[in-house]
């Protein structure tokens, strides 16, 4: 089975609402960081990417019809052509919010040191992470928050520049967007965020899908995790 959509957008942009809309439009199971942490293959396979670059995609996501949030958001263009036929899916969200919520959840456990006595698993899964998202996509400069929101735009910039408008799904993080908002995301410019490929006309069944979804109330998670992903508890400012 092929992965039908990729997601590009970084952790903290509604990454765990868009998986369980996905998954009720159709498009699941979806992969998420949450799916990793019972999976220690799939860990291994994670780290062995980011340190050695070697991955097989088809038997990570075997089973699996689209991907969303980290660590798949980290190789985002290579998952994208390696599945050309895939939509791709940029969630964003406003650049403050998100650092504030960043900070305020999955980056603490991200920077917080190992246990001496924890199993080898958790030890892996917190190398790739620190060595993929903190390391090579914030260059170990996330608490530096000029630095961090030029990059979390100049991602977000970079994948509408480099996916084919046809191709390009995009919206603004669904936990904060209103159902007013989402139906007009395609005929108004009231939303910042939202790309401008979302012109009339442009929409493909799947966007059309996907706009609906979105304006359903946020799902939450029981999940218990290690915290590095969209998973762990909003903070106060997603309220």
């Amino acid at each position: 089975m092929a992965l039908k959509v990729v997601g590009a957008g970084f952790g903290r942009t509604g990454t765990l609402s868009l998986k369980t809309a996905l998954e009720r439009l159709g498009f699941g199971p979806c992969y998420h960081m949450v799916e990793v942490f019972p999976r220690p293959e799939h860990v291994k396979m994670w780290h062995r990417l980011a340190f050695e670059n070697s991955m097989d995609w088809d038997l990570l996501f075997g089973g699996f019809q689209a991907t969303v949030d980290w660590p798949s958001a980290r190789w985002w263009r290579e998952i994208a052509e390696h599945y050309p036929q895939a939509k791709v899916l940029l969630s964003v969200r406003d650049p403050e919010a998100w650092y504030k919520s960043m900070i305020e959840t999955i980056y603490q456990p991200m920077k917080s040191p190992v246990p001496d006595d924890a199993p080898e698993i958790i030890r892996l899964q917190t190398g790739m992470v620190r060595k993929s998202i903190l390391g090579e996509t914030f260059d170990n400069r996330f608490e530096d928050k000029a630095h961090a929101l030029e990059v979390f735009k100049r991602h977000n910039q970079e994948v509408r520049d480099a996916i084919d408008p046809a191709r390009l799904l995009g919206l603004p993080r669904p936990a904060l967007a209103s159902s007013s908002s989402v139906s007009s995301a395609s005929t108004s410019s009231n939303s910042s965020t939202a790309p401008s490929r979302m012109a009339p006309g442009s929409a493909s069944p799947l966007r059309r899908r996907w706009q609906l979804a979105a304006a359903a109330p946020p799902i939450g998670s029981s999940r218990s995790c290690a915290g590095c992903c969209d998973c762990a508890p909003p903070s106060a400012s997603e309220a």
